[in-house]
């Protein structure tokens, strides 16, 4: 009994020497698909640090976010009372953040004065998943609608090194992400699968990536294919996706299961399409390469080389209690060429598969811990 006494005081001590895990707060401000944070500087938000931005959208805001917990008074008392003049938050403006690209995520305010840029960030990702609520207001004079979607539990969980997940003892500080806010009416970038011709999606299930969800799918076809494709599937698009809800058809549908063709989009959306490679390859404005997928063989890429994407349409979306008009432009086909003639006119198909429930962001962090990689 006594070595069984001291040998628990020994691990009662080795427990109390680990560093402390600090909960930090983070708030997300990100750019697409709307372009909010473009929206704000245009209208003269520019200068303003960060901090000062969150103040005006919670003083300007209407319905009022503050009102409504979005942007909780309780977190900006935190920035106002922590941090000082010298501090990040209060230094760092907002015109810093100006042009990124909607796949490149957004910036991170957080309770310890700290900004830093996070690549999985993608609030319409996250809107409609379960213990989820989503605010949809206008500011005077910010031309981009917006809407902050928040949760009691954290979207993500990462620490300043970069992890995910915080594990005990490998960091004392972990940042707990509970709100994104974002502009839900603008542009999304869109992928397209198509089965036209020589069948690639019919080849790559009998290759064996049937059993893949359509994330993971196009995680392996970029992690698979020589010469590398990720000039046509680029990190920041498969970033753009791993910021989805966990549930979402993203995750949740099979490539076994896709009828015809299949359009993904960085708004986490996914719908049925007539769009075909073959009627695109060799026109101005787009390049073509030939790749090679490992099981499958040569699959070809056409994808748009100018602000003309190859198709595009609109879909109109829930956002909280209201709705926003959404653009869908397709900036690459992958297709196999073949014998199947193509549509005189592409058009995309107004038939959407239906959303699966949205869940937890839980699972969708493990994903991102499994897939994940530096940007290139």
């Amino acid at each position: 009994m006594r070595f069984r006494t001291h040998y628990l005081i020994a691990i009662v001590l080795v427990l109390a020497a680990l560093p402390a895990q600090a909960q930090v707060q983070s708030f997300a401000l990100t750019n697409g698909p709307g372009r909010l944070i473009d929206s704000f500087i245009a209208a003269g938000y520019g200068s303003d640090s960060l901090y000062q931005v969150l103040v005006n959208i919670a003083a300007e805001s209407n319905p009022s976010v503050t009102f409504a917990g979005a942007l909780p008074e309780s977190f900006l008392q935190t920035l106002h009372l922590n941090c000082g003049a010298g501090t990040q938050v209060k230094t760092t403006p907002l015109s810093a953040y100006a042009n990124l690209p909607a796949t490149a995520g957004g910036v991170l305010v957080s309770t310890d004065c700290t900004v830093v840029q996070s690549r999985f960030l993608n609030g319409a990702g996250q809107t409609g998943a379960a213990g989820t609520s989503t605010l949809a207001f206008i500011i005077s004079g910010v031309s981009a609608p917006a809407a902050i979607v928040s949760s009691a539990t954290p979207f993500y969980v990462w620490a300043p090194n970069g992890d995910y997940g915080c594990p005990l003892g490998e960091d004392a500080t972990c940042h707990h992400v509970f709100a994104i806010a974002y502009a839900p009416q603008g542009a999304s970038q869109t992928f397209v699968l198509s089965n036209e011709g020589g069948h690639l999606i019919a080849s790559l299930v009998a290759a064996g990536y049937g059993n893949y969800n359509l994330y993971d799918a196009l995680v392996a076809i970029q992690q698979n294919t020589d010469p590398g494709i990720t000039g046509v599937i680029s990190i920041p698009f498969i970033n753009s996706l791993a910021g989805c809800s966990a549930a979402h058809p993203v995750f949740t549908t099979q490539l076994r299961n896709v009828t015809g063709s299949v359009a993904i989009s960085d708004d986490c959306s996914v719908a049925s399409t007539s769009l075909q490679g073959s009627s695109f390859t060799g026109q101005p404005g787009t390049t073509t390469g030939v790749y090679v997928i490992s099981g499958v063989g040569p699959a070809t890429a056409v994808s748009s080389t100018s602000s003309t994407p190859l198709g595009s349409w609109t879909q109109n979306v829930a956002v909280g209690s209201s709705t926003a008009t959404v653009t869908y432009n397709a900036f690459a086909i992958l297709y196999t060429p073949g014998s199947t003639p193509p549509p005189a006119t592409p058009v995309p198909s107004t038939l959407w598969l239906t959303l699966a429930g949205l869940g937890s962001a839980g699972a969708a962090t493990w994903l991102r811990s499994r897939f994940w990689k530096p940007a290139v």
